[in-house]
């Protein structure tokens, strides 16, 4: 007789915008968009990503100018895989805690959801996460994927990343990033 199955998980993909023009006093943080840096940066990642084969299924994206331009750069790199995007109002420079909320409401039956949103809070949420990796800061256009033991988005919780592979533009290999302890 066999013990139970595997524990049911997801695939959670965080990503920060890539780099953004800089400060314009004409211009809203809101409505700052890539500069050509940034461009190149989010296509590099997005090529990564479709190379290893992690198209998610839903990219949730803040509606601010810099992370509908990554998300729909990001997008066009996995090369006709049909992949949802929603661009959710509250993720604009949100906190940990609506990352989660907004992941909780709108993840449905994604297996492999994607965020692109904004620093602090996408560091904050990853290492809430993974707390047991040495996870860096998301430097702009950087991305981390993370398996989590968890059966459905709506149970989402602290600390239930199993594996974590952080990446980042200007390196050519996925980090390895071990457990601490």
């Amino acid at each position: 007789m066999s013990g139970p199955g595997p524990a049911p998980t997801l695939r959670l993909t965080l990503m920060r915008h890539g780099r953004a023009e800089g400060n314009d006093p004409r211009l809203a943080d809101f409505d700052r968009s890539l500069d050509r840096r940034g461009i190149s940066e989010v296509i590099a990642m997005g090529q990564r990503m479709a190379g290893r084969g992690l198209t998610p299924e839903l990219l949730l994206a803040s509606p601010a100018a810099r992370t509908v331009q990554t998300a729909q750069i990001f997008l066009r790199e996995f090369d006709g895989a049909t992949v949802e995007l929603r661009l959710e109002p509250r993720l604009y420079l949100a906190s940990a805690d609506t990352l989660l909320e907004s992941i909780r409401q709108r993840g449905g039956q994604a297996t492999h959801l994607m965020l692109v949103g904004h620093n602090p809070g996408i560091t904050d949420f990853a290492r809430w996460l993974a707390p047991g990796f040495d996870l860096p800061g998301f430097e702009t256009a950087a991305t981390c994927t993370l398996t989590l033991q968890c059966a459905s988005w709506d149970t989402l919780g602290a600390a239930m990343a199993r594996e974590a592979h952080p990446d980042r533009p200007g390196i050519e290999r996925v980090f390895s990033t071990n457990r601490r302890g």
